[in-house]
């Protein structure tokens, strides 16, 4: 299965997906009255995921699942803020690979921040940092 980067059309194989997420290449998660624990798993191993990404002394603040979204934000190591944003993987099965939404903010509540940008797993950590320049 190939995969393309965001920005610069590279092609990318699924061992560039970390090993962690591997399973969920495909996943079609099955919904009901509550969320199931698959997806609160795959949420997990997301957010971890992200925080191996961030450059030294970046950490997340805040990040959570809501009926198969996630969105949270990062915290820079000078006090600036970051929105990310995956759409929901019920309907867009492999967006959170490369449909992953991030923008400035302007305190770790503004969450209608800066303009909309968007990234993919495989270029997560530089569009970050070039976001925060």
């Amino acid at each position: 299965m190939k995969f393309y980067g965001r920005n610069n059309n590279v092609q990318y194989s699924m061992s560039d997906i970390p090993k962690s997420l591997r399973e969920y290449v495909n996943y079609v998660f099955v919904y009901g009255e509550v969320t199931p624990k698959e997806y609160k798993s795959f949420a997990r191993k997301y957010r971890n995921v992200l925080k191996k990404m961030l450059p030294n002394g970046w950490e997340i603040v805040e990040f959570g699942g809501n009926w198969f979204t996630m969105s949270g934000v990062i915290k820079t190591d000078d006090d600036r803020f970051i929105f990310v944003s995956i759409p929901d993987v019920r309907y867009s099965v492999n967006a959170w690979i490369d449909d992953i939404l991030i923008r400035t903010m302007k305190n770790d509540h503004d969450w209608t921040g800066g303009m909309n940008h968007y990234t993919s797993l495989f270029e997560f950590s530089e569009d970050v940092q070039k976001l925060y320049r």
